[in-house]
């Protein structure tokens, strides 16, 4: 069996362009660029730890290209979330925040930084054989955040991951 699927996906409010997806007999698959905007509160819908969190604000993902093949992945993508707010805690936005992927898969490395905001996530890691996660960070309050901010990220901070003095450590895989 040979041959192409070749697709233009299209919306108006949640794609900035048409994106060309290209299936191909052989089991690859090639996504072309794309920048895709959803509302942070349909992750809630991925379920834990998504529902819980409650997000708001815009995550938006931007890849150059990507190409999927037989558990064999490469290419560059980057997330961010914008105007980041969450259901547990007053304090909004509580940051913009990026993770960018990149290299190949397995492999694939992540790194977490924050754009601006008071509470900060950093952190990196892998994707490793068969999809497996393995990231280290750590989610606290900036040094700068005045002392009520801070009080009001504790209980969202707590929930992140396992304390350690006003951080939470961010720890996922082994």
């Amino acid at each position: 069996m040979s041959g192409t699927l070749q697709l233009t996906l299209r919306h108006p409010s949640a794609l900035a362009t048409p994106v060309r997806v290209n299936a191909y007999a052989d089991g690859r698959l090639q996504v072309g660029p794309a920048t895709l905007r959803l509302p942070a509160a349909m992750l809630a819908g991925l379920g834990a730890p998504w529902n819980t969190v409650r997000p708001g604000g815009i995550v938006s993902l931007h890849t150059d290209g990507l190409e999927v093949a037989r558990g064999h992945g490469r290419g560059n993508l980057n997330v961010e979330w914008e105007y980041a707010s969450s259901a547990l805690t007053p304090v909004a936005p509580i940051g913009h925040y990026r993770l960018e992927a990149s290299g190949e898969y397995p492999g694939t490395r992540l790194e977490l930084q924050t754009i601006a905001g008071p509470l900060e996530l950093t952190g990196s890691g892998t994707i490793i054989e068969g999809g497996h996660l393995r990231f280290h960070g750590i989610a606290r309050p900036l040094a700068d955040a005045d002392p009520a901010t801070k009080t009001q990220l504790t209980g969202l901070i707590s929930l992140l991951g396992r304390r350690e003095g006003d951080a939470a450590i961010l720890s996922f895989g082994s």
